[in-house]
């Protein structure tokens, strides 16, 4: 699985996003796609139980993004807790997306 810092254009992009760094997947039209939870476990050891924990918490606050942005019409959809964007996500998506971007 081979990961990119910005999206792969022409490609639906799943995504992972923390606080500090954004790592793209690119996917095949036809291909089967590894879930988030694969991308984020290439990402950040989940075998280690303190850095699973860690993760899941910051799942749970907001702090970690995950999703897909569509190849066509460049929206960026993001699995969200029951809660509102943080600001210090809303700048980190900004930064990573360009200003402006709607989520849905």
């Amino acid at each position: 699985m081979k990961l990119y810092e910005q999206p792969v254009l022409n490609a639906h992009n799943k995504f992972v996003i923390t606080e500090d760094k954004a790592w793209f997947l690119p996917l095949e039209d036809n291909g089967a796609a590894p879930t988030l939870y694969e991308v984020l476990a290439t990402v950040a050891d989940l075998s280690d139980p303190t850095i699973f924990d860690s993760y899941e918490q910051k799942l749970e606050a907001g702090l970690v993004m995950l999703d897909y942005v569509d190849k066509e019409t460049r929206e960026v959809s993001i699995h969200l807790p029951d809660k509102p964007i943080s600001n210090i996500m809303k700048k980190r998506l900004d930064e990573v997306f360009g200003e402006g971007t709607t989520y849905g």
